[in-house]
């Protein structure tokens, strides 16, 4: 099937999708949302990807076929050919990627014209059923190693259930989603923001001593200083806590700086 062909083929799926939605649950409309966070991830990377290629194949075939110029000064004709093919592609790929943009926004709107009533499943915003929902999916993701999707299940469980128990929890599990990914530096910077959200919660201890461990041991270079003000903060700040002590058995071997 042809560049065209599968755009055609996208824009039917993505029509039929929304034609769904008008005798869509919520739960439906939910569900729908959380694939489309999954799929315009791939796209975008799909995409960075494809341009990446195409630049790779011009540069390619420019120093094989020895392109020679005209009198005029413009290539020849086959090769205006194929960019103009590849240009093409690329322009299609970008009107999927639009058309799941536009989908996303609209199930957006048809969600929140259902608000007030039940949360997905039937269970009321107050019962929170939907924020342990997001929870498990999170953490069943992190356990498989798929520390993009898990992050996406903590993002959107921060995104509708802030001030819920279980938020602190889904920011930390972010942070931890970054280490799995070995981007320490961002991954300190989400725990850090668990005790800057929600201060007084069990997490957020935790978390400032997680963050001074990474600072500590996996930042390149290392950096003992941060490393001491993280647990400095959890000795200070949080004395009682479980956390307070391994914090002080850290800080008595760091190197001073």
């Amino acid at each position: 099937m042809g560049a065209r062909g599968r755009a055609a083929g996208w824009a039917l799926l993505v029509a039929g999708l929304f034609t769904v939605t008008g005798c869509a649950t919520k739960k439906d409309v939910r569900t729908l949302q959380g694939e489309l966070l999954v799929i315009q991830a791939r796209q975008d990377s799909a995409m960075r990807v494809l341009q990446r290629e195409n630049r790779m194949l011009l540069d390619s075939l420019r120093k094989a076929m020895n392109i020679t110029q005209d009198a005029s000064g413009q290539t020849s004709h086959r090769f205006q050919q194929l960019e103009a093919t590849l240009a093409e592609t690329q322009g299609l790929v970008a009107q999927v990627m639009q058309m799941g943009q536009e989908l996303a926004a609209r199930l957006d709107a048809f969600g929140t014209q259902q608000q007030g009533g039940l949360r997905p499943g039937g269970v009321s915003a107050a019962g929170g059923g939907d924020a342990e929902e997001y929870y498990t999916a999170g953490t069943e993701k992190m356990a498989e190693g798929a520390y993009g999707t898990a992050r996406l299940a903590f993002q959107q469980l921060l995104r509708e259930f802030h001030d819920h128990e279980r938020a602190p929890d889904a920011q930390f599990q972010v942070g931890e989603t970054y280490a799995g990914e070995k981007n320490y530096e961002q991954a300190v910077r989400e725990l850090e923001v668990v005790a800057e959200e929600w201060p007084n919660s069990e997490r957020a201890p935790q978390a400032l001593y997680r963050a001074g461990i990474i600072a500590a041991d996996s930042l390149s270079p290392k950096q003992p200083r941060k490393a001491r003000e993280l647990l400095q903060r959890v000795v200070d700040t949080y004395r009682d806590s479980p956390s307070a002590g391994p914090a002080r058995t850290k800080l008595g071997r760091l190197p001073r700086s």
